[in-house]
Protein backbone atom coordinates (compact mmCIF):
# COMPACT_ATOMS: atom_id res chain seq x y z
CA UNK A 1 0.00 0.00 0.00
CA UNK A 2 1.24 3.86 -0.65
CA UNK A 3 2.15 5.89 2.32
CA UNK A 4 -0.24 8.26 2.06
CA UNK A 5 1.51 11.93 1.49
CA UNK A 6 2.31 14.33 4.50
CA UNK A 7 0.50 17.87 4.57
CA UNK A 8 2.74 20.32 3.93
CA UNK A 9 4.16 21.71 7.16
CA UNK A 10 3.59 18.64 9.32
CA UNK A 11 7.13 17.75 9.12
CA UNK A 12 8.48 20.86 10.30
CA UNK A 13 5.64 20.80 13.35
CA UNK A 14 7.35 17.50 14.25
CA UNK A 15 10.55 19.01 14.10
CA UNK A 16 9.76 21.72 16.24
CA UNK A 17 7.93 19.16 18.71
CA UNK A 18 11.19 16.82 18.87
CA UNK A 19 13.28 20.00 19.19
CA UNK A 20 11.32 21.03 21.96
CA UNK A 21 12.54 17.75 23.37
CA UNK A 22 15.74 17.93 23.44
CA UNK A 23 16.05 15.24 20.32
CA UNK A 24 17.36 17.34 17.45
CA UNK A 25 18.35 14.14 15.42
CA UNK A 26 14.44 13.17 15.08
CA UNK A 27 13.88 16.97 14.26
CA UNK A 28 16.59 17.03 11.26
CA UNK A 29 15.11 14.53 10.06
CA UNK A 30 11.83 16.00 10.41
CA UNK A 31 13.49 19.39 8.76
CA UNK A 32 15.00 17.21 6.04
CA UNK A 33 11.79 15.06 4.97
CA UNK A 34 9.92 19.03 4.84
CA UNK A 35 12.37 19.86 2.72
CA UNK A 36 12.26 16.76 0.64
CA UNK A 37 8.49 17.72 -0.34
CA UNK A 38 8.64 21.70 -0.28
CA UNK A 39 12.11 22.66 -1.52
CA UNK A 40 11.36 26.41 -0.78
CA UNK A 41 10.64 26.02 3.08
CA UNK A 42 12.11 28.38 4.71
CA UNK A 43 11.31 27.69 8.32
CA UNK A 44 12.56 24.15 7.92
CA UNK A 45 15.49 25.24 6.26
CA UNK A 46 16.46 27.51 9.15
CA UNK A 47 15.79 24.92 12.07
CA UNK A 48 17.82 22.86 10.25
CA UNK A 49 20.50 25.04 10.28
CA UNK A 50 20.24 25.14 13.76
CA UNK A 51 19.87 21.48 14.02
CA UNK A 52 23.18 21.03 11.57
CA UNK A 53 24.83 23.55 14.34
CA UNK A 54 23.76 21.22 17.47
CA UNK A 55 24.65 18.05 15.58
CA UNK A 56 27.95 18.31 13.43
CA UNK A 57 29.22 21.60 14.40
CA UNK A 58 29.45 22.07 10.57
CA UNK A 59 29.45 25.63 10.44
CA UNK A 60 29.71 25.70 6.17
CA UNK A 61 26.24 24.08 5.69
CA UNK A 62 24.85 25.40 8.69
CA UNK A 63 25.23 29.15 6.79
CA UNK A 64 24.59 27.61 3.42
CA UNK A 65 21.38 26.50 4.40
CA UNK A 66 20.20 29.56 6.65
CA UNK A 67 21.31 31.63 3.66
CA UNK A 68 19.28 29.76 1.03
CA UNK A 69 16.32 29.89 3.92
CA UNK A 70 16.64 33.58 4.08
CA UNK A 71 16.66 33.89 0.21
CA UNK A 72 13.31 32.07 0.11
CA UNK A 73 11.95 34.08 2.89
CA UNK A 74 12.36 37.26 0.73
CA UNK A 75 10.60 35.02 -2.09
CA UNK A 76 7.58 33.92 0.31
CA UNK A 77 7.18 37.69 1.51
CA UNK A 78 6.99 39.32 -1.39
CA UNK A 79 4.71 36.63 -2.83
CA UNK A 80 2.70 37.65 0.40
CA UNK A 81 2.28 41.47 -0.57
CA UNK A 82 1.59 40.58 -4.01
CA UNK A 83 -1.73 38.70 -2.84
CA UNK A 84 -2.90 41.14 -0.44
CA UNK A 85 -5.80 43.49 -1.77
CA UNK A 86 -5.81 47.18 -0.93
CA UNK A 87 -9.30 48.51 -0.16
CA UNK A 88 -10.39 50.95 -2.56
CA UNK A 89 -11.15 54.39 -1.00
Amino acid sequence: AKQPEVPLGVNVLLGLIASDQEDIPSAAKYYRAELSIDKGNHVAMNNLAMAIVELSGDLDEALAMATEATRQEAKWVAGSYRTVSTPAG
